[in-house]
């Protein structure tokens, strides 16, 4: 079911294809999907750039 069905005064079978509003929904929802993966990789990033340093200080050799 598409979210805007309930409420949108123009809504009909099929609409979605060729609604702007419909398709400034899902621009908005794919920026905010790539905002979030962006932040996680960041943040795995850093998680992995503290082990690291933790391991050193353990005196943890790399083979």
């Amino acid at each position: 079911m598409l979210p805007c069905q309930k409420e949108c005064p123009r809504f009909f079978a099929g609409c979605h294809k060729t609604c702007p509003d419909w398709s400034r929904f899902q621009a908005q929802q794919a920026e905010l999907r790539r905002r979030v993966h962006q932040a996680r990789r960041k943040q795995l990033q850093l998680y992995e750039i503290e082990r690291m340093a933790l391991r050193r200080q353990q005196g943890y050799v790399w083979r």
